[in-house]
C-alpha cells in the first residue's frame, strides 16, 4: 500500500543518512542464523514501529496494521543516539547465538 511505501521511503532515507544500514543488516543476519538453527527469536520494543524491521523479519508486527506506533520513537535525528533493537532468543539456546 502507498502508506507503507511512504513509510519505507522515509525510514530508508533516515537509515541511510545516519549510516545505520550495517546495524540493521547485522541484526538481520544474527536472527537468520538463529532461525537457521531452529532457535526461536523475536525482535520487540520500539523496533516494532519500523517497516524496515518488518521487511527484514526482525519483527513480526505488520506495519500495515494500526499499531499507532511512531518510527521516530525508534530512530530520530534529534535523539542523537543509535537505534536499539531488542531481540529475545530462546532462553535455553541463547549461548549458541552468542
Amino acid at each position: 500500500p502507498e502508506k507503507i511505501r511512504a513509510n519505507l521511503d522515509h525510514e530508508l532515507d533516515l537509515i541511510g543518512r545516519l549510516n545505520y544500514a550495517p546495524y540493521f543488516l547485522t541484526v538481520h543476519d544474527i536472527m537468520a542464523f538463529a532461525r537457521g538453527k531452529g532457535i526461536l527469536c523475536q525482535g520487540r520494543g520500539s523496533a516494532a514501529n519500523s517497516s524496515v524491521c518488518f521487511c527484514l523479519r526482525i519483527t513480526e508486527v505488520d506495519p500495515a496494521g494500526e499499531s499507532g506506533g511512531l518510527f521516530e520513537r525508534f530512530i530520530s535525528e534529534n535523539r542523537g543516539e543509535p537505534p536499539d533493537i531488542d531481540v529475545d532468543f530462546e532462553h535455553e539456546r541463547r549461548e549458541e547465538v552468542m
